[in-house]
């Protein structure tokens, strides 16, 4: 779509100073009741170190020209905090996508999938593994994100997945793009080939 343009944004524990990107970026979540709580936690440093621990978010904002301003169109925001080094479930090289929203009025136009290139394509994801947590009560989503090379598995570097608790919609999947990471001296990274080792 023309008069789209994406940019990247670091928000390392939260912290980034353009304050007037940040009202639109919650205003937007506001406005589509998206988990606006959880987005205020990025944006917001003492929050975020309080009650996440350091993260390493990255935000990538669609924007629209409107004269000489912009209006925000849509955002990716994920987390590289997995990808450089192993957390509490052994996980290495896995970035997670945390939020995924276009504003509806801009829907089919191309704005998501622009989003989601962005993301993936990004020097930090290029060579990682992806997961993403959604909600499975909704077709959509589940079409989008098998669609996009996402699905269930029972393990991730051989670290059982949680299963999903009674009532409880939101699913963890995963995409794998490499069997795993590599720190230097270890062999270089294999392309993942085969299902054993995830399930």
């Amino acid at each position: 779509m023309s008069g789209i343009t994406y940019e990247n944004y670091p928000y390392t524990q939260g912290k980034r100073g353009d304050e007037k990107l940040n009202k639109r970026i919650l205003s937007l979540a506001r406005r589509h009741k998206f988990y606006l709580p959880q987005i205020k936690s990025v944006l917001n440093p003492l929050h975020t170190c309080r009650q996440l621990g350091a993260r390493s978010y990255q935000i990538c904002v669609a924007k629209k020209k409107m004269g000489k301003d912009y209006k925000v169109v849509g955002f990716i925001i994920y987390d590289l905090g997995n990808g450089c080094w192993g957390n509490c479930w052994g996980e290495y090289n896995l970035i997670s996508l945390e939020y995924w929203l276009v504003d509806k009025k801009f829907r089919g136009q191309g704005i998501g999938k622009g989003l989601y290139d962005q993301f993936v394509n990004h020097e930090c994801c290029e060579c990682s593994n992806f997961k993403v947590m959604f909600d499975s009560s909704k077709p959509d989503l589940v079409q989008l994100y098998l669609k996009l090379g996402f699905r269930h598995i029972d393990k991730y570097d051989s670290v059982a997945i949680k299963p999903v608790p009674a009532g409880e919609t939101h699913i963890t999947w995963f995409k794998i793009n490499y069997f795993r990471f590599t720190f230097a001296g270890r062999p270089d990274v294999v392309v993942y080939d085969g299902e054993d080792f995830w399930n």
